[in-house]
C-alpha cells in the first residue's frame, strides 16, 4: 500500500512513521510536516532523521503558518 504521511514527529508520530517506514506492506511515498507537539522546523528535521535512520531515501517536506 502507498501511502503519504503528514506528521508533526515529537514522540508519538515518529513511532508512527517507523512504524510505517519499517512495515513491508506499506511504502511511503513522502513526509509532509506541520507543527503541532514541535514546531515545524522541528518536525522537519526529526522526519529528516527518521530517514536517516531507517535508510530511506524519499521526500520530505515542511509547512509552517509564520512560527517556529
Amino acid at each position: 500500500m502507498k501511502i503519504l504521511l503528514f506528521a508533526d514527529p515529537g514522540i508519538d508520530d515518529s513511532i508512527a512513521i517507523i512504524y510505517a517506514l519499517l512495515h513491508s506492506e506499506i511504502e511511503v511515498m513522502g513526509i509532509g510536516t506541520g507543527d503541532g507537539n514541535v514546531s515545524v522546523f522541528g518536525a522537519t528535521k526529526n522526519s529528516a532523521y527518521l530517514l536517516e535512520r531507517t535508510c530511506r531515501k524519499i521526500g520530505y517536506s515542511g509547512n509552517h503558518r509564520g512560527k517556529y
